[in-house]
């Protein structure tokens, strides 16, 4: 393992797989929560998914506070 945090372990290091498009997909998921959130019929599948992954990421991390 290169890289383990928090349950996720990965054989990469995680910044050498973060993308462009990854970058904005959280930029705009955190625009997202602002405006409180688009309705997921307006978004493309992998914003959708990627919006999901997130929530859940984030529901773990304050559930070990």
């Amino acid at each position: 393992m290169v890289w383990v945090s928090r349950g996720v372990a990965s054989r990469y290091c995680p910044r050498s797989v973060l993308t462009g498009e990854s970058l904005a997909l959280v930029e705009a998921y955190w625009a997202w929560k602002k405006i409180g959130g688009a309705r997921f019929d307006e978004m493309d599948a992998r914003q959708v998914h990627a919006f999901l992954v997130l929530e859940r990421e984030l529901r773990k991390l304050s559930e070990e506070v």
